[in-house]
C-alpha cells in the first residue's frame, strides 16, 4: 500500500529540540506531492527539490537550505544544485576530511 497523502503539519511528530526538519518536497515514485511550503515556526526547512527545479515557482525565503539533483530538470546526472542561506553559512564549521 502506497502513501495516502501528506498529513497536516499539526499532527507531524517533531523533536522540540531540533533545529531543522528535512523534507521531499515532491516525491516521484509514489506520486505525493507538497502543495504549499509546511511553514514550522522555529524551525529551518530544508527541501530536495530534485523533481520541482524550474516545475514551479519555490518561496526561497521560507527555506534555509533546497537543494537537489539536477538531471530531471536542469542538467546532466550526477550534478546538484544547492541554495543555503548566508546566516547558516556563517554558523558553518570547517570539518577536515582527513581527521574523519
Amino acid at each position: 500500500m502506497g502513501l495516502q497523502g501528506i498529513p497536516p503539519v499539526e499532527e507531524w511528530t517533531l523533536s522540540k529540540d531540533s533545529k531543522y526538519v528535512v523534507f521531499c518536497a515532491n516525491e516521484t515514485i509514489e506520486g505525493v506531492e507538497f502543495k504549499s511550503d509546511p511553514l514550522l515556526e522555529g524551525k529551518t526547512l530544508i527541501a530536495d527539490v530534485s523533481s520541482n527545479f524550474l516545475s514551479k515557482p519555490i518561496n526561497i525565503a521560507n527555506y534555509g537550505i533546497v537543494y537537489g539533483g539536477v538531471q530531471k530538470n536542469i542538467g546532466p546526472a550526477g550534478m546538484a544544485l544547492v541554495i543555503i542561506r548566508d546566516d547558516l553559512l556563517n554558523n558553518a564549521r570547517c570539518v577536515s576530511f582527513a581527521s574523519l
